[in-house]
């Protein structure tokens, strides 16, 4: 069918089925390109740290479904969520013959439904809605939350949310609501436009970052080898709030600025004041964000693994590397989906002249094959390419060939970290 021709009918009537649960718990909602992740775990991690009760819905997971929704920082009980899934099953039967030009609820939808019903179920104080894709049509769509956020915007699946940055931006403000504040991060400036003029229509209150609170990112002490960033940011009204943040890069100071502005606007309707500078520091320190500049392993050299799966995330993770630890040899294992743009990346890769870069597959039906990415990689540099079918194989390679004291980077996609994370002990 048509992008035109969806609706969220029948995820309205999936909830309706299930007695409303997101009508049970107050939320949170944020969409975006890139960072939205990042920013849900920041914002979620900032509000337990200040005695909420918390939840998180994610997507997608890297090794385990039951990480997309999580209660106060830790995955829903396996016995919680085959229950949930249990008790959905009468309305999922009822819905499994749709009337002629209707469809059955799908995979992301179901999982949806089924957060929102522990959410509820919990009574937790507040959850943190990750928009899986867009966010007009997406199915956390159904939820009236007391704030959102809209993260950096770029292009990413044109071909379900348009081929510009206005209807992309257009399709992601879909999830602003009548009087509910919008925080933003940075954008481009026909983003930028495309949100603000949408924000207008429903009288949505904007909050931009760079304009209405300002961040930035300040030294961290000390002489440790590649520190954890340390970061700031002051608030409209001029509150200010510094941090060491434990997710690393400087693109994750932007998204931990957003999370702050949010996570305070949620504080200041539950309790008049801003958030406490204790949370804030706290939160920020101890947030857990799997595959994302995350180190795995110092047993010889240093590995890290991150989901970048394009040229403009590639290209930032490869250059935050090149920073942080300027003297090692840095060797790569990449492997990407077959949807995603494999040469644009590969030329991102071979801009930043690592010591060897090996291909795998992530054994996802999604992943591209290896050694097609190996024969690209020969034709564009010229260089001898190495590819295993095994991941597993691949990173010790990659080990063997950075030698004791290199770093090895797996990236291009987050199947691939799920799949390296999976095999090897943490």
């Amino acid at each position: 069918s048509t992008r035109a021709s969806i609706t969220l009918d029948r995820v309205f009537e999936l909830a309706s089925r299930l007695r409303n649960p997101q009508q049970h718990f107050q939320s949170l909602h944020i969409a975006g390109t890139k960072g939205k992740g990042s920013t849900s775990a920041f914002t979620e991690s900032i509000l337990r740290a200040a005695g909420l009760k918390t939840a998180m819905y994610t997507s997608p997971h890297l090794v385990d479904v039951r990480e997309r929704i999580c209660l106060d920082g830790r995955w829903i009980e396996q016995a919680d969520f085959a229950r949930l899934l249990e008790n959905m099953v009468p309305a999922l039967e009822i819905m499994r013959r749709p009337p002629q030009g209707q469809r059955r609820p799908t995979y992301f939808e179901i999982l949806t439904h089924l957060a929102f019903s522990s959410f509820a179920e919990k009574k937790v104080d507040v959850a943190i809605i990750e928009v899986g894709l867009g966010g007009r049509l997406d199915a956390t769509n159904i939820i009236r939350p007391v704030a959102c956020a809209v993260t950096n915007i770029s292009f990413d699946h044109q071909s379900m949310l348009g081929d510009t940055l206005d209807l992309i931006a257009r399709e992601k403000a879909g999830i602003f609501k009548s009087g509910v504040p919008v925080v933003l991060a940075p954008q481009s400036p026909e983003a930028l436009n495309a949100l603000q003029d949408c924000a207008g229509k429903v009288e949505a209150p904007c909050a931009l970052a760079g304009r209405d609170f300002h961040f930035t990112r300040t030294e961290p002490g000390g002489a440790e080898e590649w520190p954890l960033p340390r970061a700031r940011v002051v608030l409209d009204d001029g509150t200010a709030y510094e941090a060491e943040l434990a997710l690393r890069g400087a693109h994750q100071v932007e998204n931990w600025a957003v999370a702050v502005r949010l996570a305070d606007e949620y504080w200041k309707k539950r309790t008049g004041m801003h958030l406490p500078a204790e949370a804030v520091g706290a939160g920020s320190r101890q947030v857990n964000w799997p595959g994302r500049l995350e180190e795995i392993t110092r047993d010889g050299p240093r590995v890290f693994v991150d989901g970048a799966h394009n040229d403009y995330s590639l290209g930032t993770v490869l250059r935050e590397l090149r920073i942080g630890l300027p003297s090692r040899k840095r060797v790569v294992v990449f492997g990407c989906a077959k949807d995603k743009d494999a040469a644009a990346m590969l030329k991102v890769l071979a801009a930043s002249e690592p010591a060897g870069v090996i291909f795998t597959h992530s054994g996802n039906a999604r992943g591209k094959d290896e050694a097609e990415l190996a024969a690209e990689w020969k034709a564009l540099t010229r260089q001898p390419a190495v590819s295993y079918v095994n991941c597993g194989d691949a990173l010790q390679q990659a080990k063997a060939l950075a030698g004791e004291s290199g770093v090895v980077l797996v990236t291009g996609s987050l199947y691939l970290v799920g799949a390296i994370k999976d095999a090897v002990p943490c």
